[in-house]
């Protein structure tokens, strides 16, 4: 009897997490299973990477993750580095509007924060923006809704106001999508079921710090945090423990094709095709839904709809008396409508 054969195509964050996933099941079956990850890069880890020039230490990509979805840090904590997740130093953030750079306390992040004045003192909001997004509580649930724009959400629930110029840049920039195109049950499900199951965003989040042991003085917890030495040393560490994956790195794969025994193959664009009992594509939806067209039409029109925005990351290093600003925040956020071309700043120094 042959040994099962996954393929995993893609060894991007995804592609290497799900292999990792594999090796661990297969280790607590105690079953034999072949796992191939393919890449076609020459090197691991997609968009997520860290490169050290000229003394500093530059995430090519991301450079943190958020702590409220717990899977990354987890992760982390399996591969030995809980020792490397670091919270950033800064207590604050700003948004630029008109111009001006507007501080915001890292507490009004949670939307509805636990001491309110920090939502007052929010100085690019007028008073009756500050006033709508502080009844959040008392606005009705929507009910019998399977989903909702995350753009339409905070709009409902929050006003017009808060939703454009903190909540959108906040949380729809992080997913670099339109806050309309946006699924607010798939980017944001937390939020999404405090809605159902406590009718607000602010008795949800009253809840959940009711459950919270006693804070006994200490600063309150970032909702981001990051690796002590980037981003990129997360992908070399699951590279590492990667010893029961076969990876191909600068390997081509051209499409996939079903097999009349129920199997699968990956073709690749040298040498043989790859058969395998299954096939697990982290590959770009349009790069997915060209392989899948000629047998699975279905799932291939539903993945060509998934829209995608391109984005530059641009790290620029300048000396410190060449700058004004005291830095004393983590970076800045652009509301939409703002005449700037670019959607944020991380200050990494500060941060």
């Amino acid at each position: 009897m042959s040994i099962p054969h996954v393929v995993i195509v893609g060894g991007g964050i995804t592609g290497l997490s799900t292999a990792y996933a594999l090796q661990r099941l297969r280790q607590q079956a105690g079953k034999p299973l072949r796992v191939t990850l393919i890449e076609q890069d020459d090197r691991l880890g997609g968009k997520v990477g860290t490169v050290q020039q000229d003394g500093f230490l530059i995430d090519t990509g991301p450079d943190s993750f958020l702590a409220q979805k717990p899977w990354a840090v987890q992760l982390c904590r399996e591969l030995g580095m809980e020792d490397e997740i670091i919270a950033p130093s800064a207590h604050q953030f700003f948004m630029l509007i008109r111009g001006k750079l507007h501080a915001v306390p890292h507490e009004l992040v949670s939307l509805a924060p636990e001491k309110p004045e920090a939502l007052w003192r929010a100085s690019f909001l007028s008073f009756w923006g500050k006033l709508r997004a502080s009844i959040e509580g008392f606005v009705p649930a929507l009910r019998g809704a399977d989903d909702e724009s995350l753009g339409a959400f905070m709009r409902r629930r929050f006003g017009r106001e808060f939703a454009q110029k903190f909540a959108e840049p906040l949380m729809a920039g992080v997913h670099a999508g339109h806050p309309d195109r946006l699924s607010m049950a798939a980017v944001y499900p937390m939020y999404w079921n405090m809605e159902r199951e406590h009718g607000s965003i602010t008795r949800g989040l009253l809840h959940l710090r009711r459950q919270r042991p006693p804070d006994k003085g200490t600063r309150r917890a970032s909702p981001f945090v990051a690796l002590r030495y980037g981003m990129g040393s997360l992908i070399e560490r699951l590279a590492r423990n990667l010893n029961e994956v076969d990876i191909r790195l600068s390997t081509t794969v051209v499409g996939v094709a079903p097999l009349p025994d129920n199997r699968l193959q990956v073709l690749l664009h040298e040498g043989e095709p790859l058969p395998a009992e299954a096939v697990i594509l982290s590959t770009p939806a349009y790069v997915t839904a060209k392989w899948l067209r000629p047998f699975a039409a279905e799932a291939a029109n539903l993945l060509g709809e998934i829209p995608y925005a391109s984005t530059a990351v641009v790290s620029l290093a300048y000396r410190r008396e060449a700058i004004e600003h005291p830095l004393d925040g983590s970076g800045f956020l652009v509301p939409r409508g703002e005449p700037f071309p670019i959607t944020g700043c991380t200050w990494s120094s500060s941060k």
